[in-house]
């Protein structure tokens, strides 16, 4: 992808060959998270436009990823996966710090003081947790166990990062309302994916 910078300060635009504008440090963020994307899609088949598109949304252009309150501990996960101490922890253990998170009974977003999310020595390893959570999660429907993320697995949703990201989001990979729509703007906004007009 082409960029030219205007100017050379922070909130100087890039301006990507698909024509949406991202300053410099918006486009450093994509440059830096995207090596790490293709490789982890080279070997999980996930999109790569998926990893970036989300990293980018969940830690608002990597400015919040998830910290330890206590201990200022730094967990770079960028993709908000839960914890449970002592079951689900990342490479590197957990984290215990605040979110936002949508309620949908009161149809706005609450803050919770203690939220436990998964811990990584680095971007990839979160990636490459992030595949095996969505490829092992596990539901009960109707006493059955089934997989809980298998309709974002096919092949279609694989291939088309817009279904992908529905999928996810339909079985309860994050609980904000507008997910989906913010995490398809981002990769646009990038030029990770087409934008559709109309």
């Amino acid at each position: 992808m082409l960029f030219i910078a205007l100017s050379g300060n922070m909130s100087s635009l890039c301006i990507g060959m698909r024509g949406e504008d991202m300053n410099i440090r918006q486009w450093w963020v994509v440059r830096q998270l995207k090596d790490i994307a293709y490789e982890v899609k080279k070997i999980s088949g996930f999109p790569a436009s998926a990893f970036i598109s989300q990293a980018i949304w969940e830690t608002g252009w990597l400015k919040y990823i998830p910290c330890d309150t206590i201990t200022k501990k730094k967990s770079n996960n960028i993709l908000g996966i839960k914890a449970k101490p002592g079951k689900y922890e990342g490479t590197n253990g957990y984290v215990t710090c605040g979110t936002h998170e949508w309620d949908k009974i009161l149809n706005k977003y609450i803050f919770i003081p203690k939220a436990t999310f998964r811990a990584y020595f680095t971007y990839k390893e979160c990636m490459l947790d992030y595949v095996n959570v969505i490829k092992n999660s596990t539901i009960i429907i109707g006493g059955v166990e089934l997989k809980r993320y298998r309709r974002a697995l096919t092949n279609e949703a694989l291939r088309d990062m817009r279904i992908f990201i529905r999928e996810i989001w339909v079985a309860g990979y994050a609980t904000d309302k507008f997910y989906p729509a913010n995490v398809i703007k981002i990769a646009e906004k990038c030029g990770l994916i087409p934008k559709i007009m109309g």
